[in-house]
Formats: C-alpha cells, structure tokens, sequence
C-alpha cells in the first residue's frame, strides 16, 4: 500500500508542477461543462486521490487492535496515514501558492478571466473534498503501551494541524484575492480617468441644451468592466453578483474619488454632463450580454451607482431643501386606463427612494459648485 500510494502520488504531483510553472494558465472545459485551468485539475484530482485513500485508513481498526488485543499493535500498519496525510498536506502547500503567484501576476496585468478562472473556478471544486476527508483524532488509543502507536498518535495530531490550516487558508483565498482585485481595480480606474477623464472646463461651461453622455465615459466603462463581466460568462449567476458588485463599486467610488480629489467645478449644465455621464453606466450594465438577467438586476440596484446619481442630483440644485421620500407607487390601475410608466421592481425600487439619500455628506458635494461654499446642505445618514 505505501508504495501504491508513494507511486501515484508522485506522478500526480510530477504533473501538477509541471503544468503550474508554465507562464500561460491553460483552460479546459470539464464534463459538467464547467471552466477549469489544467492545473487546478490536476491539483484536484491529487487532492481528491488522497482523500479517498485517506479515509479508507479505517481508524477503528486500530482502536480494536488495542482495545481487544487480538493482534500485535506494533503489526498494524498505521503509517499508511501519516504518509498520505504528509503528502495531502504538501499537495495543499503547493497548490496555495500557485494560486497566489498566479493570481497576483494576473491581477497585475489585468488578465481577470485567468483570474477568475483560478479562484472561483479552481477553488470551489477543491472545497468539496475538503468535506468528504476524515480524520480520527485517535483519542482512543492515547492510553497504550505502545511507543510506537504513541509516537504515531502524537505526529499523526501535529500532521493533522497543519493539513487543517491549509484548508483554512485555501478556503479564505477567494476572499483574500477579491480584496486584491478591489485594490487592483481602484488604481487602474483612477489612472484610466487620469487619462480619459475631461479638463475642469468641460464641466464649468454654461447653457441649456440637452446633454448626452461625455465621450470618455464609454471608454472608460469598457477598459474596467468589459473583461470583467465577459470573464464572468461561464460562472453561475451568484459568483457574477459577488464579483461584478465589487467591480461596480470600485469604479464608482474612484470615479466619485477622483472628481473630488481634482476639485472640478460644476456649473449647472455641468452637473447635467455628470448625471447624463453616471446615467450611461446603468445603461451599460443594462445591455450587457455577458451576464444573467438576476446579476444585471443586482447589479442595478447597487448603493454605489446610486451614490453616483445622488452626487449628480446635488451638483444641479444647491436649495438646501429637505429631499422628501417618496412612497413606492401601487400596482392600481384605474379601469380602461393603461399604465404610461415602467412598472419593473427595478424602477419601482428607484424611483421609491431619491439617490440623494445615497451620499452622506452633502456639504461636501455642493462644494464643488461654481460659486458653492457648501452652505445650505445637510448630512444625511446612509441610505441602505
């Protein structure tokens, strides 16, 4: 059995490596149709392996061993355990830092499906088999006489402690890396809007004209949120809400960082520019074939795209007027009369709640108006 289990764990291993040090994250496609990268399944189907062998090292047996002495407990063969437990152990270390070497040269360069693909891909099906493994504790067999079962007892727990902190650590790594992408996200935002995003001219001029979306708009929703939401396709619909909302929200919140940051001035047709450029990025994510219908709808109602829309609302009336909440329309229609509005949640959603209630500190926004000294705002606690 140990040279069974030394064998193929060794060319299972030989494997993993190889194809985790190449530069390129090469994709398949697995039976159940879902997306996975070559290594993360050589990587799994390792970790799968060993599991399985591990939890046919029945535990009772030596509890029997002992308890009934029908055999000679030094006769057991128990170090089958400790060999597949050091290897599941060293299976997880290297697969740990794959992703992380991985996931960090990808993020870098903005290579989100790669990322993706690595960790909400890779490392949701290696969580399974963290489920399936068993591992006794050998409480039972503390007490012998034995030296050598209680030398194995001992390295057995200290062997234990660490596979179990490596499936900690693998288990926190979607998390640790969407941290990673936010901070990521932020810089390449407020350096694309660096780039792309208009003088203070543009948003001082005066007149009443109608107003359409500014030109850098498009292509600076397309740079930060186009590989985003095209990686995402192949993902359920619950992985495109959790990580398409940190997208959104990143580029709304460096959006608004980088407007305050330059102190541009608004004049009143330059607020209408801004609520025309904000109102652009709900249209966009709306058209967006790439993710679901219940993800584009999340995605919608997100606190930050109406934050966005607030500060808009603020820049174009400084009154200082209390901002009224408005009750959600009923679903009543007077007979032979046929409703003129959108009756969609969405739209019912929004309009029940002003986006102003969205930002917290007016004074702060109604600074940024040409001739504003802030005066006249209130702060408003968060809207949830």
């Amino acid at each position: 059995n140990l040279h069974a289990i030394s064998a193929s764990w060794d060319i299972q291993m030989v494997r993993s490596l190889a194809v985790s040090s190449r530069p390129k994250t090469q994709r398949v496609i697995l039976d159940d149709s879902s997306h996975s990268s070559i290594t993360g399944k050589l990587f799994n189907e390792t970790v799968n392996s060993l599991v399985h062998l591990n939890n046919r090292c029945i535990p009772d047996v030596l509890n029997d061993i002992v308890s009934h002495g029908l055999h000679d407990p030094e006769e057991f063969p128990f170090l089958e355990e400790m060999h597949i437990l050091r290897r599941l152990q060293a299976t997880l270390f290297a697969c740990r830092n794959w992703v992380e070497t991985k996931s960090a040269a990808n993020i870098q360069s903005w290579k989100v499906a790669d990322f993706f693909i690595i960790n909400h891909g890779d490392l949701s099906r290696m969580l399974p088999s963290f489920d399936l493994l068993q591992i006794c504790d050998h409480k039972n067999v503390a007490g012998t006489n034995s030296t050598s079962i209680k030398l194995f007892s001992h390295v057995q727990s200290a062997v234990t402690l660490q596979v179990q902190t490596c499936q900690a650590k693998i288990r926190n790594l979607p998390v640790e890396q969407n941290e990673n992408l936010c901070r990521v996200c932020r810089t390449f935002c407020l350096a694309c809007l660096q780039n792309v995003f208009p003088s203070g001219k543009h948003w001082g001029k005066s007149g009443s004209g109608p107003v359409t979306h500014s030109s850098y708009v498009k292509d600076y929703t397309e740079r930060i949120l186009l590989p985003v939401f095209s990686a995402l396709t192949v993902f359920p619909t619950e992985t495109q809400q959790v990580v398409g909302r940190l997208a959104v929200k990143t580029l709304c919140d460096s959006w608004l960082e980088h407007i305050y940051q330059k102190k541009f001035k608004f004049s009143e047709q330059g607020a209408r520019q801004l609520s025309a450029d904000f109102a652009y990025l709900r249209q966009w994510v709306d058209a967006s074939q790439h993710l679901t219908d219940d993800s584009k709808r999340y995605l919608l109602l997100l606190d930050s795209i109406r934050q966005c829309e607030g500060v808009a609302k603020l820049l174009q009336n400084s009154s200082g007027k209390e901002v009224a909440v408005k009750p959600a329309k009923g679903n009543k229609v007077a007979p032979g009369e046929l409703p003129q509005e959108d009756d969609s949640p969405v739209t019912q959603i929004l309009e029940a709640i002003p986006p102003e209630l969205y930002v917290t500190n007016h004074k702060k926004w109604l600074s940024l108006r040409v001739g504003g000294g802030g005066g006249g705002g209130m702060s408003l606690p968060f809207c949830c």
